[in-house]
């Protein structure tokens, strides 16, 4: 375990051992090499509101998907329309020291739309992470200037069945990350990596010793969390402890990396677990008290007990 851990090689027998076996010494060494340098990296904990684009539509008389007609159907919604929602939505803001807001546009989504978007979350003087459609969409947009973060996908991308090469894949979307962090070295990227979404021993292994070379700045850990109604509702979900071997892993391998945690919406979470072993930020924070989101207030209450295990003073 210490020979692996130490020359940050990761084996698929060493992913077996930790993930199947249920190793008790050597989950508790893991546990604990993670926990000192979790405390070593010394970050208070932030957060991360996430703002999933509203955009345009108007469905046609003859939509062949549109079951039935309404006037609703044929509504189209204009710019001051979604700026109001958005500016609904984040009113709270400033309430809970949120930190960023993390914008995912949607595949259709049209430039003038995320423009605007972005033009609307740059006033709240907060970092704007943007997960774009294509990072070519980066290079496409007038006011990226206003983008603080890029939010890339790792594991999601690299192993969707319908990705026939994902590694080729992967080197193209490097390449376009390297591209832009020449020309504009203040920007972050972030690393997507998603967890529960089918991924093998043999997978996880492949992704680590992937992340060790790319050493990241920062990586974002979402756990696969489908929507009710849909197939993926029935997908076996992860247990608390998966995602914590996960995390601590990462603690071990990237000591100084950024570690942010998407908030799960299926009540998958073990918050306090987590930050002892490597937690810097959550993600998926819903400050508007109307919503059925709403998660606030039960996130925030997790920053003096994070401060106090990682030995953090605020003046």
């Amino acid at each position: 375990m210490d020979d692996i851990l130490g020359n940050r090689k990761i084996t698929q027998e060493f992913i077996t051992n930790i993930f199947d076996h249920q190793d008790g010494e050597n989950l508790n060494i893991l546990y604990n090499k993670a926990a000192k340098n979790q405390r070593n990296c010394n970050l208070p904990l932030s957060f991360e509101c996430d703002l999933y684009q509203p955009f345009s539509y108007a469905v046609v008389d003859n939509c062949p998907s549109c079951g039935f007609r309404r006037d609703e159907s044929k509504r189209q919604y204009n710019p001051l329309y979604i700026q109001n929602i958005i500016e609904y939505k984040l009113r709270d803001i400033s309430k809970y020291n949120i930190g960023g807001i993390n914008c995912f546009s949607k595949s259709d989504c049209k430039f003038y739309e995320l423009e605007h978007l972005l033009g609307i979350v740059s006033k709240y003087g907060v970092d704007v992470n943007v997960k774009f459609s294509s990072i070519d969409d980066y290079f496409e947009i007038n006011n990226n200037d206003v983008v603080d973060s890029i939010i890339i996908d790792y594991m999601n991308t690299t192993y969707l069945p319908s990705n026939v090469n994902p590694l080729k894949e992967f080197k193209n979307n490097k390449a376009k990350v390297d591209e832009i962090t020449t020309t504009n070295d203040k920007i972050n990227i972030v690393y997507e990596l998603m967890i529960n979404y089918n991924e093998s021993y043999h997978d996880i292994t492949n992704t680590l010793n992937n992340l060790i070379k790319i050493n990241p700045k920062t990586i974002q850990v979402i756990g696969y969390d489908p929507f009710c109604d849909t197939p993926g509702e029935y997908h076996p979900q992860y247990k608390k402890d998966y995602l914590q071997k996960m995390l601590a892993i990462l603690r071990v391998i990237l000591p100084d990396v950024k570690i942010k945690l998407q908030y799960a919406t299926n009540n998958n979470n073990n918050i306090t677990e987590n930050m002892k072993v490597a937690l810097n930020c959550i993600t998926g924070i819903y400050p508007d008290k109307t919503s059925k989101q709403f998660n606030a207030d039960k996130i925030i209450k997790y920053t003096d007990e994070y401060n106090k295990i990682n030995n953090i003073k605020i003046s």
